[in-house]
């Protein structure tokens, strides 16, 4: 294709060559050692590295990566052909030259295409844009038309090759520049263009974040888990032989529709045609170009899908006409503008039939009510429903639970059958939107349904009791899209229909909420009393102790004139050598900064559990720990020693033959450093976190440092006590140095020391431990008070003694 558009790369497509985050290959390009390739150009005051310099480097180290070349070298061709044009607008072109090359090759007319690129290529003839591609565009739509070797919609072509006024204003250099490297492109890999208009249009969307993506996002979470909810109830409800129709009034850039032809494609089912409509001009034209593209350039012989009156794609206002009065669908897939959409219908429309369930009338005052779109949407999927048929509608928060005109309309839907379920989406799924969005599963008018089945599939599972019930083709679906599982219960229509607040259908006023069971609350109340019991003795100790010291003031007279060293006098410090960080994932021996932050001792020991690295502040009334898992934490302790909340364990370091793999993986990596009895692990980002490796072994992230005292930097023989070293690390003048270091980061070697003689630094960390042991009785009679709370709310009934 010819070396004027060179591969290049941003750090953020290396990071998804690699399936990785982009601040680990911040890392590599930062680490001196690594031999990362330089960068060789700059967009936007971003470097760019050389496609292949950086597969060779990553060849290298033995990373696993993706090939996008042909996707890079468009992105590349994109970013400069468009100069400072507005990208999704320069994709559309482009997807616009992508169709004319797949059907001229369709309809053998390779001798006309020539002829248009090399006249492209005459700078002097002034025949204008439109006039030069005219006659191959009217040959092509002329075969559409009278079906001349033509197998597919004529309709989907036609709409797919208009000549925009965008395609007409492009300068005879920028057509040239176009085709010919669309053409390059075909010859290279003609069976990929669907692909690469998806990943074309993808970045270009998300290059503007919110100014984009009103019309839908290629690879969207939403429109795969519709095209899987659709499919999954294709294949359950529908006879196997059945070809289902589908509509979308709400299209977009049609990617729910094309997620369901392919995966009817994999599945070997039939190809499902599709009745739909969009407002705005821009986006079917992507719509309908990407269809083409997904028709004509996959590598299966498909017939593009035409509707019997052979229109399957419409402009259209859907609110003020319907544009297909007559189809009803098996499957409809709605994504509409869900952010402070309103309805407010025109008289005009008021008989129509569609509005059977809520047309708003005027108030009392004659102003018109306006409601949520939703509830448009919502009666014009379900007029289009055939009686087998299943739309799933994805809706915001306010047309669940808000009162008025929208609270009638939800008792009557219900009344009338029409609503199997509701589900509750998480938030940040759209590109336009943070909010989260809810989903709709609505059927033809059923009197006979008395339930509707409420799910909750937005993260907050955990919260509620999972019920179960509802229709098998909604399980897997909606458990593959939410890895932390999803809460469920078939609820009573009556239920919610009788209730005299608002007849909400949010799920979280559906579910119920997890409760703990009277018999466990007994057990852990008794459990903690006998903890108590144990501590008493040693807390009563710890109490008479500090009363004393209280009231001779020898401990608080004896500090006077202390001197204070910086610690690099006093200690040995070092940075930790193993590259990485937590959320990229790093080996389970290495001591990483939750482990400093959460915790005060770290232990040899299994390997804990993903919950135990992010720390915990305690246990629930149930007794359970919610912190690290069983095994990982010390389950005996001596008086002086932290609650086991506050202990952490990670296992001894692999054998050579992990580590010498690991080497091979890295081989300019530093020496591991490993920790020792009583090392101190430090971290000074933006605050002092400090804790205590007891038995040593470890190997350190870099973003901890490890502090050694010992007979070398001692002070007249004397080694500083680890436990007094790391709490007078934590003292407040040393906290507000770090804190106060605005624009740098606080090296640990500033902070500060006071030194004392070894019999006062241990009746320092004395003082400490009888405060701590106090603190852990707090805790548990704090942990008793929460389990008597719970006691009272859930304990009712007789007690399972």
């Amino acid at each position: 294709m010819g070396d004027k558009y060179s591969y290049m790369l941003s750090s953020s497509d290396i990071a998804r060559m690699v399936n990785m985050r982009p601040s680990a290959v911040s890392n590599w390009r930062k680490r001196a050692n690594t031999g990362f390739p330089q960068s060789v150009a700059t967009k936007d005051g971003r470097p760019l590295f050389d496609y292949g310099a950086v597969v060779k480097w990553l060849d290298s180290r033995g990373v696993k990566y993706k090939d996008i070349r042909l996707e890079q070298g468009m992105w590349t061709f994109l970013e400069h052909w468009r100069g400072d044009g507005d990208p999704v607008e320069a994709v559309s072109i482009v997807l616009w030259a992508m169709c004319l090359r797949v059907v001229v090759d369709e309809y053998g007319l390779s001798a006309r295409w020539k002829k248009l690129v090399d006249g492209t290529n005459d700078q002097n003839d002034s025949t204008p844009i439109g006039s030069r591609l005219a006659p191959l565009v009217k040959r092509i739509l002329e075969g559409a038309g009278c079906g001349e070797g033509s197998r597919h919609a004529d309709e989907v072509i036609r709409m797919a090759l208009t000549m925009t006024d965008r395609v007409r204003g492009l300068t005879l250099y920028q057509l040239h520049d176009l085709l010919m490297y669309v053409d390059s492109l075909f010859k290279v890999d003609g069976t990929a263009f669907s692909q690469l208009s998806s990943a074309m249009l993808e970045r270009s969307i998300a290059s503007l974040g919110r100014m984009r993506g009103e019309s839908g996002m290629p690879g969207s979470r939403v429109s795969h888990l519709l095209a899987d909810l659709a499919q999954s109830y294709w294949r359950a409800g529908l006879p196997k032989e059945s070809i289902p129709i589908v509509y979308d009034p709400a299209c977009g850039i049609m990617e729910s529709y094309l997620t369901l032809l392919r995966k009817a494609r994999d599945g070997d089912m039939w190809t499902p045609p599709v009745y739909c409509a969009d407002s705005r001009k821009g986006s079917l034209e992507v719509a309908t170009r990407r269809l083409l593209l997904d028709g004509l350039s996959g590598t299966t012989d498909v017939t593009l899908p035409t509707a019997s009156d052979g229109s399957v794609i419409r402009q259209a206002n859907v609110f003020a006409e319907d544009p297909f009065p007559k189809v009803k669908a098996d499957l409809i897939m709605e994504e509409p503008p869900v952010i402070d959409s309103k309805w407010k219908p025109d008289e005009g429309t008021k008989n129509d039939p569609r509005w059977k369930y809520c047309f708003p009338t005027v108030t009392q005052s004659g102003k018109p009510v306006v409601v949520d779109a939703s509830v448009a949407w919502i009666q014009d999927a379900i007029s289009h429903l055939s009686k087998r048929g299943r739309a799933f509608v994805v809706t915001s928060a306010g047309v669940l639970f808000r009162v008025g005109a929208e609270e009638e309309f939800r008792r009557k839907l219900l009344k009338a059958g029409c609503v199997e379920a509701v589900v509750a989406l998480p938030a940040n799924l759209y590109v336009t939107s943070v909010v989260p969005v809810y989903l709709w599963v609505l059927s033809a008018p059923d009197p006979s349904r008395g339930s509707v089945a409420v799910v909750d599939a937005s993260g907050d599972a955990g919260l509620y009791r999972d019920e179960g019930g509802i229709p098998d083709y909604l399980v897997g679906p909606l458990r593959g899209f939410c890895d932390k599982g999803i809460a469920a219960r078939m609820v009573p229509v009556s239920e919610v229909t009788s209730s005299h607040d608002r007849a909400s259908l949010l799920p979280k006023d559906l579910l119920r909420r997890k409760t703990p069971e009277p018999t466990s609350l007994i057990t852990a109340y008794r459990d903690g009393e006998e903890s108590i019991r144990k501590m008493r003795e040693d807390a009563a100790s710890a109490l008479d102790e500090l009363v004393r010291l209280g009231e001779d003031d020898k401990l608080f007279r004896g500090l006077q004139d202390v001197p204070v060293a910086p610690l690099k006098d006093v200690a040995w410090i070092q940075q930790g050598t193993v590259p990485g960080s937590e959320r990229e994932g790093l080996p389970d021996d290495v001591i990483r900064t939750s482990d400093v932050r959460d915790y005060d001792w770290i232990v040899l020991g299994d390997a804990p559990s993903a919950d135990a690295s992010e720390g915990t502040a305690g246990k629930p009334a149930d007794g359970t720990s919610d912190g690290a898992s069983e095994g990982a934490v010390a389950d005996e302790l001596m008086p002086d020693e932290p609650m086991p909340d506050r202990i952490v364990a990670r296992p001894p370091i692999p054998s050579w033959d992990e580590r010498l793999r690991e080497l091979e993986a890295h081989p300019r990596a530093r020496p591991d450093i490993m920790t020792k009895r009583d090392d101190i692990l430090l971290t000074v980002n933006g605050d002092v976190q400090v804790a205590i490796d007891q038995d040593g072994g470890h190997r350190v992230s870099r973003s901890v440092y490890v502090v050694r005292a010992d007979l070398d930097y001692g002070r007249d023989g004397v080694v500083p006590d680890p436990e007094y070293l790391a709490l007078m690390l934590r003292g407040r003048w040393n906290r507000e140095l770090v804190a106060k270091s605005k624009g740098r980061r606080a090296s640990p070697k500033e902070l500060e020391i006071p030194i004392v003689s070894p019999e006062m630094q241990r009746q320092i960390v004395r003082y400490w431990q009888w405060v701590e042991t106090l603190r852990r009785q707090a805790d548990l009679y704090r942990r008793q008070f929460g389990i008597i709370a719970e006691r009272m709310r859930y304990g009712a009934g007789p007690d399972a003694e």
